[in-house]
């Protein structure tokens, strides 16, 4: 049994948030139950056996509490590292992103899984958030050098994409990866829970987006695509499930364009969300930038046929015309037309369905990412003595 710490895990460890606080949950649970763990994070809402969970009571994101939250976490983490076989840095690993204080006393270092902040600005930003960002600016720059040494430490580097080595290969073309294992690990999903059930028949057809209300989802596409939608004679509803700034506007521009079918769920439970997928009859997402989002491999899970904007990574995930329809620009006619495809073909909706359900199972399913994770621990620890 290895003795693992998890420095940093993500900063909310719960099983029920959904994103980046779920799978941090499932791959410490799944490797918990053949290794000792030790994760420290800003929060958690469970505890896990043969984990040790130590909380720094910091889980905002923004430049100054990410600092105390490495601050934190370094003090906590000195007590531990020479105790233990392996350090896996697990989250705020932005390709731009690697900074651990903790890497200089590890006998064996793992940095991912590694994604890509595919950002996206809109819009005028506010005086805080400029200043913010300048401040973010001066703040990569003076810690540059530290992650170099923390790439060139690091034994083993797990990628959510191999879109995502590439791109770090590039920024970093300077540091030899040669012998480094390397290895690319998509976030899990538990396919028990979001299991596939057929399509429900209805006198209607519903769309289903997930996501938090902000200008980088986009979701004012997927209502000027309804609108078209229903100008052609389809009978569809779309329901949103998320909160967030942008909920006024959208529900503002679904008045304006006289679409009564937009539903606004607000934020929705997680073991919610199942019946949502199931109740669909295909799954939309518009967003301007993207890694690969959990809302689409839970849609793929329960089996459904996704129309989404090719951003991120997922067109590593999702191939056109296979797994649903990639947009390659925003175009709510584009967007329109794919969903009428679907909507217009049964047997299209079915076969999809069924492709992304066995590509779940194969990609995402929970047992394959952690024997997945399990083997990268025993590599990185046989290989680097």
């Amino acid at each position: 049994m290895l003795k693992i710490l998890i420095a940093p895990s993500n900063t909310l460890i719960d099983p029920n948030y959904g994103s980046e606080a779920t799978w941090t949950y499932e791959i410490i649970k799944g490797v918990s139950e053949f290794h000792k763990i030790v994760a420290i994070t800003g929060k958690s809402t469970v505890k896990i056996n043969n984990a040790t969970i130590i909380e720094t009571g910091i889980t905002k994101r923004d430049v100054f509490n990410i600092l105390l939250f490495y601050f934190k976490m370094y003090q906590i983490g000195k007590k531990f590292i020479d105790k233990v076989d392996i350090l896996h840095h697990m989250f705020l690993s932005y390709t731009r992103s690697q900074i651990n204080p903790l890497a200089k006393h590890s006998k064996r270092f793992i940095i991912g899984p590694i994604q890509h902040s595919f950002g996206h600005r809109q819009g005028e930003e506010s005086k805080i958030n400029v200043s913010i960002r300048k401040f973010s600016k001066i703040y990569g720059l003076m810690t540059t050098k530290h992650k170099i040494k923390v790439l060139e430490k690091a034994n083993t580097l797990i990628f959510d994409s191999r879109r995502t080595f590439d791109i770090l290969k590039k920024n970093f073309n300077f540091i030899d990866f040669k012998d480094k294992i390397i290895k690319t690990i998509p976030p899990p999903i538990d396919t028990d829970l979001f299991n596939y059930s057929e399509i429900l028949k209805k006198d209607y057809y519903e769309l289903l987006t997930v996501g938090r209300l902000v200008k980088r989802k986009g979701i004012d596409l997927l209502i000027r695509s309804l609108k078209i939608l229903e100008k052609e004679g389809f009978n569809v509803v779309l329901k949103i499930a998320g909160e967030g700034p942008e909920r006024n506007n959208l529900e503002i521009l679904a008045k304006k364009l006289g679409v009564n079918n937009v539903i606004f769920l607000g934020w929705v439970p997680r073991k919610e969300l199942v019946n949502l997928y199931r109740n669909c009859d295909v799954y939309v997402h518009s967003s301007y930038a993207e890694t690969i989002p959990a809302a689409i491999r839970e849609a793929m899970s329960v089996g459904r046929p996704i129309v989404t904007t090719n951003v991120g990574v997922i067109d590593e995930y999702l191939k056109d015309g296979e797994n649903g329809f990639l947009i390659n620009k925003r175009d709510e006619y584009e967007f329109a037309e794919a969903i009428a495809k679907l909507l217009s073909d049964e047997n299209l909706r079915y076969k999809i369905g069924l492709n992304n359900r066995r590509y779940a199972l194969e990609k995402f399913s929970l047992r394959n990412i952690i024997k997945q994770w399990l083997e990268v621990y025993e590599e990185t620890y046989e290989k680097f003595p």
